[in-house]
C-alpha cells in the first residue's frame, strides 16, 4: 500500500489500481519516542525556545537540575522531547554538519540520514542535465530535494516511513510526497486518472542498501524514465576480498553492500550508461566512514 501526502491530506493507493478517496488530516504516526501531536509542538515558536534553553543549559546543569526546572514551566512530555532533540542533533552534527542545529530529528529519520555532502556533490553534477521532474526514492527528510531545489522542477518524494515524510513536507521542497517501498512505488504507482507518471530523473539516496539485488529497481527506473533521462544513487560496498566473489552481501551494519562490478554490469544490461562512479564515504556509522559509490548513469 501506498500512502501520498499532499497538502496534509492523505490517499491511498492500492498496488495494482488506482488511487482510493482523500481523506482529511495528516498520518498518524505512534510509533517513535516522541508522538506526532509532541513532535509539532516542538516546532511552535515554545518548543523552539525550550529546545534552545535545553541546548543551553545542558553544559551548565545536570540533567536532573535541568529537567526538573524546565517541568515547573512546561509540561513533562514537550520537556522530554526537547531533551532527546537536543541529543539527536548532537549526534546528527557528525552526518550533517552543522547544519544539524536548525533541523528537527526523530531516531528513525537520523538512522536513515545520508551525508549532505552526498546529496550536493549529486546535484552539482546533475545541475546541467536540464531535468525538469525529479522522483527522489528514499527521499528522507529532505536533504537530497533541497540540494536539487534550485536546479530542478516539479519535485516528488518517496520515503518508506510515515514520520519521516511529514519532516519532509514541512522543508517544503516537494510538490508532491507519498509513503511506500522504492520498488513497489516504481512498479504500481498511478496517479487518478490511471496514468503512470514519468520522470527525467530518479535519485535514490541511501536505497541500495535495503535491496540485495539491484535488477528489480532498474527495471523499474526504466520504466519510468524518459529517454535519455538520469539515475543517480549511492551504495555501499565492500572490498572484494570481503565480498569472496558475491554480488552482494549483509555488511556488519546488516545492510546490503553491492561490489562495484555487479553495479556496473547490472546497470550495463539494465540500458544505462555510466557517467560517473565515484568512491565516497556515504555517512559515518558510530564515527567510522563507510565507504560507497555515487552513481550517476543516462538511459540509453
Amino acid at each position: 500500500m501506498l500512502r501520498g501526502v499532499r497538502g496534509r491530506r492523505t490517499r491511498v493507493v492500492e498496488p495494482g489500481g488506482g488511487a482510493g478517496p482523500w481523506a482529511a488530516g495528516c498520518p498518524a504516526c505512534h510509533d517513535g519516542v516522541v508522538d506526532l501531536v509532541t513532535f509539532e509542538r516542538l516546532q511552535t515558536d515554545e518548543g523552539r525556545a525550550l529546545v534552545a534553553e535545553v541546548h543551553e543549559g545542558a553544559g551548565r546543569e545536570s540533567d536532573l537540575a535541568l529537567g526538573t526546572r524546565l517541568r515547573k514551566v512546561h509540561d513533562v512530555e514537550l520537556v522530554a522531547a526537547a531533551v532527546t532533540q537536543n541529543h539527536l542533533r548532537g549526534l546528527a552534527r557528525a552526518k550533517l554538519g552543522d547544519d544539524a542545529a536548525a533541523m528537527f530529528f526523530t531516531h528513525d529519520a537520523l538512522q536513515q540520514a545520508t551525508r549532505g555532502t552526498v546529496a550536493t556533490l549529486r546535484a552539482e553534477r546533475l545541475a546541467a542535465s536540464g531535468a525538469s521532474a525529479v522522483l527522489d526514492l528514499g527521499c528522507g527528510t529532505g536533504l537530497t530535494g533541497m540540494a536539487l531545489a534550485d536546479c530542478t522542477g516539479h519535485r516528488t518524494g518517496v520515503d518508506l516511513s510515515e514520520r519521516i515524510v511529514e519532516l519532509a513536507y514541512d522543508r517544503e521542497v516537494y510538490d508532491d510526497l507519498y509513503v511506500g517501498e522504492a520498488v513497489a512505488f516504481l512498479e504500481e504507482f498511478e496517479e487518478d486518472d490511471g496514468s503512470r507518471p514519468s520522470w527525467d530523473m530518479i535519485a535514490a539516496t541511501d536505497v541500495f542498501p535495503y535491496l540485495g539485488a539491484v535488477e528489480p529497481f532498474l527495471a523499474g527506473a526504466v520504466d519510468r524514465l524518459k529517454p535519455r533521462s538520469y539515475l543517480a544513487f549511492s551504495t555501499e560496498t565492500l572490498s572484494e576480498e570481503a565480498l569472496e566473489g558475491r554480488p552482494y552481501m549483509v555488511g556488519p551494519k546488516s545492510r546490503f553492500a553491492q561490489g562495484e562490478g555487479y553495479i556496473r554490469s547490472s546497470l550495463d544490461a539494465a540500458g544505462f550508461d555510466i557517467l560517473a562512479m565515484d568512491p565516497i564515504t556515504v555517512r559515518l556509522e558510530d564515527g567510522d566512514p563507510v565507504p560507497g559509490h555515487l552513481v550517476i548513469a543516462r538511459l540509453r
